[in-house]
């Protein structure tokens, strides 16, 4: 195998080839596999993989020395263990023995190793992506996951240098300088204009980055968060390979995290884990201010990506077809992020067990839409989190004012950041769904009403099944369903005129829901009740 001179010497100069042999390995270890990459050997010893930090010293890390290698060794596991506790182990020993180099056994320390369970790398997301279809729930809880593990994260102090904006910013222009290195007229016309997109983008939402850096937004990241760094571990998927060598590549803002996989996914033309992605991460977090700068991180991301597709083609790799897509691929990742959007306000309207959160989770890859749904916003603003039941006491007239009052706050922040937004509610009051008219005209983008309905004897099963399973947001009982029927308003013929009616009781074909979205005009309402 060849292997790049380190510059260094010293007893890890022939460590590859000492560890090949089972000898060296904990007794009942078959043959030994070693996987190579430019900063690392990994060793796959029976269940477990050990990665060694290869003695280098490169532009962005500093290998070197004995001592910043174990340092390495132990900030990788710290990290990686935030986000997948069950596959990284612990710290092994690389020591010298009479009979040669061994792991963890007595003898000189010359080298540490990060200890892990081994996984089969068929199961990582982009493996299972080219391979057919991921379930859209999977993504929906890694979202939530992930909120909640950067919630657990140490914050990033504002003095930190390397925690700032700016830093960012420089970093988007070390992309662009890379990839200007390459040939083509056409090529770096497309590079020039994503550049100006970016310095124009970065001057609009350079005074929420520092909003969102002193609310305590910016924390110690993953910082590599892309499909080949995600893995199915069981009924779950789990990151790993989290950065450990450059501080300021993780210590960012939760949101660029987020729009790294987010980005990534959207470039594999897997709009619809995107999509879910998103909702599990804003439905747990409920950091809607997020969208304001998810399409400037989404696009650098993106550059990132095309960046080291162009590095590689530079260095004259074996497979320059494949890195000739990948930039292909993340150039008009990026481009399509940067594109200008038509976002759209759509309002369900229906009785509880209806399947208006059902049918909205469905939509939101079609219409490109973030979701803000009532169950889980009326429990935020009591202090709850959305699988907590709070026995009917939030219930009253005044939280549910306040609820939709957040409710149109947060649709306000998602369309003036350009997504399109379902509002998840009940919406039974004609002037409830005024307020959202009122909001749209504001906002100055299209408003459709989309009225859910199912037959009785539905309504009450599907609520019965949700109380007994106690998952749901929702804390509807069969009492509430026939109040919401004493009140409910029926629609107005104006609202009938720009409403799409679905019945959940019979098969919904959420791609045409969408286009009758879509569509302007009256005709769309065939099927209401007035």
């Amino acid at each position: 195998m060849n292997r790049p001179s380190s510059g260094s010497s010293g007893p890890e100069t022939g460590l590859p080839d000492a560890l090949l042999t089972p000898r060296a390995w904990p007794r009942g270890v078959g043959p030994v596999e070693l996987v190579e990459t430019h900063i690392s050997w990994v060793f796959l010893a029976g269940e477990l993989a050990y990665k060694v930090k290869k003695p280098v010293r490169l532009d962005f890390l500093d290998f070197s020395t004995p001592e910043l290698r174990r340092h390495f060794c132990e900030e990788e596991l710290r990290i990686n263990r935030r986000f997948a506790p069950g596959l990284y182990l612990g710290l092994s020993k690389i020591v010298r023995t009479p009979d040669g180099l061994a792991v963890d056994r007595p003898g000189e320390v010359i080298e540490h190793a990060v200890r892990m369970r081994r996984f089969d790398r068929t199961q990582e997301l982009d493996a299972l992506l080219a391979r057919g279809p991921v379930e859209a729930a999977l993504l929906h809880d890694f979202g939530i996951k992930l909120a909640l593990q950067q919630q657990a994260a140490p914050v990033a102090r504002p003095e930190l240098d390397w925690a700032r904006p700016e830093r960012t910013l420089r970093a988007c222009r070390e992309n662009f300088a890379t990839l200007r290195r390459l040939d083509g007229e056409e090529l770096l016309r497309r590079i020039r204009q994503l550049e100006n997109w970016t310095e124009q983008s970065y001057r609009d939402v350079e005074p929420t980055l520092r909003e969102r850096l002193a609310a305590g937004r910016f924390r110690e990241c993953h910082g590599d968060l892309h499909c080949s760094n995600v893995v199915r571990h069981g009924a779950e998927l789990w990151a790993f390979d989290a950065l450990e060598f450059d501080p300021g590549l993780r210590w960012i803002d939760v949101a660029s995290d987020l729009a790294f996989l987010y980005m990534d996914l959207y470039a594999r033309c897997h709009a619809e884990l995107a999509s879910a992605l998103l909702d599990g991460w804003l439905t747990e977090s409920g950091d809607f201010a997020a969208l304001e700068v998810l399409r400037f991180y989404q696009t650098y991301r993106a550059c990132v990506r095309a960046k080291v597709a162009a590095i590689r083609l530079r260095q004259g790799t074996a497979d320059s077809a494949g890195m000739t897509q990948d930039l292909e691929t993340y150039m008009v990742a990026a481009e399509l992020a940067a594109r200008p959007r038509e976002p759209r306000l759509v309002v369900t309207t229906g009785l509880s067990g209806s399947g208006k959160s059902w049918l909205a989770g469905r939509l939101l890859s079609p219409l490109a839409a973030i979701r803000v749904r009532s169950d889980v916003e009326r429990k935020r603003l009591a202090g709850m989190n959305a699988g907590a039941t709070s026995e009917g006491s939030i219930y009253s007239v005044e939280m549910t004012q306040l609820t939709y009052a957040r409710l149109a706050e947060l649709a306000a922040l998602g369309l003036r950041a350009g997504f399109s937004v379902i509002v998840d509610s009940a919406c039974l009051l004609a002037g409830e769904r005024a307020a959202f008219r009122r909001l749209a005209a504001s906002e100055g983008v299209p408003y459709r009403l989309l009225s859910v309905t199912a037959d009785p004897t539905v309504l009450r099963a599907r609520i019965q099944e949700r109380s007994s399973q106690g998952s749901d947001p929702s804390e509807a009982t069969l009492a509430v369903l026939e109040r919401q029927r004493g009140f409910a308003e029926a629609l107005t013929g104006e609202e009938l005129a720009e409403a799409v009616c679905v019945d959940t009781t019979m098969e919904v074909d959420s791609d045409e829901i969408a286009s009758a979205l879509h569509r302007s005009g009256r005709g769309l309402a065939a099927g209401c009740q007035s």
